[in-house]
């Protein structure tokens, strides 16, 4: 009771454990999986703000006109195809400035012919051209809203200063500023000269070359591992980007992180336009701080396969779980089987002393009987010759049951030691039958037990030891006679029974009409040393294990059935020789 009590707390422990494990477990993972994708965002970004500021043209008192510019711009494209790692992510490179009617108009660089050509605007960037022409449009923003496009200022010359914007446009409520200011817009606005240049470039990536080099590379180096975890990439309205990874149904999650970022530029474009507003305002212009608020246009989603870190670590929780229970049944199973045999043993060592009592009695009777014999004969005592010879069959008969009980426990120490019959040869069903009835029929007689026998025609033979066979036989022979001879009646019959698909097999039988035996007790009846409740005549209780033995040693086997309304049925089945090995 102490071993189970110790199993229950041992079980509820490991339960809890597991529970705690897997918490931490799952925040570890969590903990990873944000580091890996923060990595994977940080580093996509990287690559931005390094195309970003690689065509960023800083304003200087000798800044070149628009013209240069673009000269400049094309000496870095050059520049750019020659750097590693990812060279194709630029798409193409465009110029907006001044239409016709103050139109903002496009000019691509083609780089097969290293000219600028005018070219109609993309319907992937018309939200663009839209936010443009609208009345906030002249405020610089680094990252275009509608499409994966960088948006560089290109500065210009306006009264002696240097400015940069999308279009020639200024808020007309700012027009007092310090001398040496620096603007992100370009001047256009009615009253201003319209012929100084003035626009933006914009960096028009290829999101295939994103989609099927840049990102595939950046998971690899951060998620590559032995889960493959499901990575998406969506753009602002939810189209998908980029995925990598096993499909899975639609859930949440585990680490969602903004993507295409330029934290640098968008607190410059920010800065630009908080002062600018300062500047209508009148009011001092606010520091360049830092601003982590950037969204991102893109978002980056990262899922265990399993469809959540938390469906993952519960299925390894309750796998674990599995296991430590299985291993602490094991432990109880052990600890009944301990205790089991405990019992066991305790009950074998109990009938063994039963046994050592027996066989002692029952050698002690004997020979108590043939000495007393003895002594009577030796003394001279009876002198009559009857009553010599009644005290000679005497001595027979008690050294005949005093060497049949040790004949008894040689045999079956044989073969406990050796498990198999000492010799084996052709024997004669019939014959044996016979042998036994002849054997016993003395003791039938002296019991008023009417013994009969019936061998069924001719018997195929059995191989094996005719000793070790007759002594099975006749164990259940006497055993019907001492337990089973109330009834006045004993029968002994042989016959052959066909088997399924192989030789047939002899059954030998001994039935008796005595008081029949309790259902409880027929599952022991055949254990070494059980003898039953009614049990009254003496005897060792090895006579039915010896018979079992035997039949099993010759690959048969031994039953008891109850016969109604009295009395019960022992069969010694065992398997006939085949016709050429008979022969």
């Amino acid at each position: 009771m102490l071993l189970v009590a110790l199993l229950v707390v041992l079980a509820t422990l490991q339960y809890r454990w597991t529970g705690e494990l897997g918490r931490a477990e799952e925040d570890q993972l969590r903990t990873s999986l944000n580091r890996a994708a923060a990595g994977i965002a940080a580093d996509f970004d990287r690559e931005l703000g390094r195309l970003f500021f690689h065509f960023l043209q800083m304003p200087t008192p000798d800044a070149p006109e628009m013209s240069d510019a673009e000269a400049s711009l094309v000496e870095r494209v050059t520049s750019w195809r020659a750097q590693p790692p990812y060279p194709e992510m630029l798409r193409q490179v465009l110029v907006v400035e001044h239409g016709a009617g103050g139109a903002p108009a496009l000019r691509a660089f083609d780089e097969a012919t290293h000219d600028w050509v005018a070219v109609p605007w993309p319907p992937e960037l018309a939200g663009l051209r839209r936010q443009i022409e609208s009345p906030g449009g002249h405020e610089w923003m680094p990252i275009a809203a509608d499409g994966p496009v960088l948006v560089v200022p290109l500065w210009h010359r306006f009264g002696g200063e240097r400015r940069a914007g999308f279009l020639g446009r200024v808020d007309p409520g700012v027009e007092r500023r310090e001398p040496g200011e620096r603007d992100l817009r370009v001047p256009g606005s009615p009253g201003q000269p319209e012929d100084e240049p003035g626009g933006a470039a914009l960096l028009w990536l290829d999101t295939a070359a994103v989609r099927d080099r840049v990102l595939p590379a950046l998971v690899d180096r951060h998620l590559g591992g032995e889960v493959d975890y499901r990575v998406e990439v969506r753009d602002g309205d939810g189209r998908e980007v980029f995925a990598q990874g096993p499909a899975i149904a639609a859930g949440r999650p585990d680490v969602v992180m903004p993507l295409f970022r330029l934290p640098l530029a968008e607190r410059m474009a920010r800065h630009h336009a908080e002062r600018h507003a300062a500047m209508r305002m009148r009011t001092p212009a606010p520091p360049f701080g830092d601003d982590p608020g950037f969204r991102g246009r893109w978002l980056l989603s990262v899922t265990h396969p399993a469809g959540s870190l938390a469906a993952a670590v519960t299925r390894v929780r309750w796998r674990n779980l599995a296991v430590s229970f299985v291993v602490l049944g094991l432990l109880a199973a052990a600890v009944g089987l301990v205790l089991a045999a405990a019992r066991r043993a305790e009950a074998l060592a109990r009938r063994q002393i039963e046994l050592v009592a027996g066989v002692s009695h029952e050698l002690l009777t004997p020979v108590a009987a043939v000495r007393s014999a003895g002594e009577n004969l030796a003394a001279g005592v009876v002198t009559d010759p009857a009553k010599v010879r009644e005290y000679g069959e005497m001595v027979v008969r008690e050294g005949r049951r005093l060497g049949s009980l040790v004949e008894q426990v040689l045999t079956w120490a044989g073969l406990q030691a050796r498990g198999e019959p000492a010799t084996r040869a052709a024997v004669d069903a019939g014959s044996l039958v016979e042998s036994v009835v002849a054997a016993v029929a003395d003791e039938a007689k002296r019991g008023g037990v009417a013994l009969e026998s019936r061998v069924a025609g001719a018997l195929p033979p059995v191989a094996g030891d005719r000793d070790a066979l007759e002594r099975a036989l006749r164990n259940l022979v006497e055993n019907a006679l001492r337990h089973g001879g109330s009834g006045g009646w004993v029968g002994v019959d042989a016959s052959a029974v066909e088997a399924n698909g192989g030789p047939p097999r002899v059954v030998l039988a001994v039935e008796d009409r005595g008081a029949g035996l309790a259902a409880d007790e027929l599952p022991h009846l055949f254990e070494p040393f059980y003898r039953g409740s009614g049990a009254k005549a003496p005897g060792s209780g090895l006579g039915l294990a010896l018979a079992r033995q035997i039949a099993e040693a010759h690959g048969g086997r031994v039953e008891v059935a109850r016969v109604q309304p009295h009395g019960a049925r022992f069969t010694l089945e065992l398997p006939a020789m085949p016709a050429e090995g008979a022969a």
